[in-house]
């Protein structure tokens, strides 16, 4: 089955292109406003910014969070546009570009910083070059024209980022892959989650998704937020350009109940329906709330 997913998730990405759409600019979320035709930056205080792609098909939300000596970039997008000017117009600090997996849609710009800092997970480690250079494998990145470009810091799990007056905590989140990372930022009490948790459908049906690790990491970050009733959540996607990305507490409660349904469901007797994704099936199970997990149809 897994060989069947690997297949239908290659045939999907060579039909998802790169080319931008037709001009006309859709609405934006409350706040946001444009930098050029394709990026939308929104203000989420005197030294984050979200970066959104709000003509992109599937909406990534990228983010800058700066300090006193240094900032990071959770995220390139698919890099359709390069998103250093966008960066630069924001903050006068190096950059390091950071990602949350590594899904083409989202290290499509990683090639541009000569800062780049990655999870220190074994099935990255594994595949850098001598130069420490990097390039990941078809699956874990989804398409064709696959990017190398050079790893120059690895975050380990539960490690601190400093900054300069402000501090990242790194965090392991496998679940919509193996190698999922989120930030937490301690001085605004947001959690930028990456693909792990977002206001859309969520992917638990691509390789390396894995539903048990889905749901270990959901009982991790309640944990982690427990003395956190305010926690923001920052996702990489929204469902709509005019969708705000910002979910609270609760998303992740109601993600952790309905794993723990779909995991009890051996006989897979829950209800569901039919979606695609491009050309792939899926099952596609709503739990209320907007809240919405796509499994692998066999």
């Amino acid at each position: 089955m897994k060989a069947i997913a690997s297949v239908m998730l290659t045939i999907l990405v060579l039909a998802c292109g790169g080319e931008e759409p037709p001009a006309a600019l859709p609405p934006l979320a409350p706040g946001a406003a444009w930098f050029d035709d394709w990026y939308a930056v929104t203000k989420l205080d005197e030294r984050s910014f979200a970066i959104a792609e709000p003509r992109y098909d599937q909406h990534n939300v990228n983010y800058l969070i700066a300090g006193d000596t240094r900032a990071v970039l959770f995220d390139t997008g698919p890099g359709v546009r390069d998103i250093r000017p966008v960066v630069a117009s924001l903050t006068d600090r190096p950059v390091t570009a950071a990602f949350s997996h590594l899904h083409f849609d989202h290290v499509g710009g990683q090639a541009n910083f000569a800062s780049v800092a990655s999870l220190d997970h074994p099935s990255i480690r594994s595949r850098v070059a001598s130069d420490d250079r990097f390039t990941p494998t078809l699956l874990q990145h989804g398409a064709t024209g696959r990017p190398t470009f050079r790893i120059t810091e690895w975050w380990t799990p539960d490690a601190d980022v400093d900054l300069g007056g402000r501090v990242l905590r790194v965090l392991s989140v496998p679940g919509h892959t193996a190698e999922s990372l989120a930030l937490y930022d301690a001085e605004s009490g947001r959690l930028f989650s990456g693909d792990y948790l977002y206001p859309g459908d969520l992917f638990a049906f691509v390789p390396g998704s894995d539903l048990a690790a889905y749901r270990e990491t959901a009982r991790r970050l309640l944990a982690f937020s427990a003395s956190r009733p305010d926690l923001a959540i920052y996702g990489a996607h929204v469902p709509a350009s005019s969708v705000w990305p910002r979910q609270d507490r609760r998303a992740l409660e109601r993600l952790a109940a309905a794993l723990d349904q779909l995991l009890a469901d051996r006989n897979r007797e829950l209800p569901w329906t039919l979606a695609w994704f491009e050309w792939i099936p899926t099952r596609r199970h709503a739990f209320g709330d907007g809240l919405v997990i796509l499994t692998p149809i066999f």
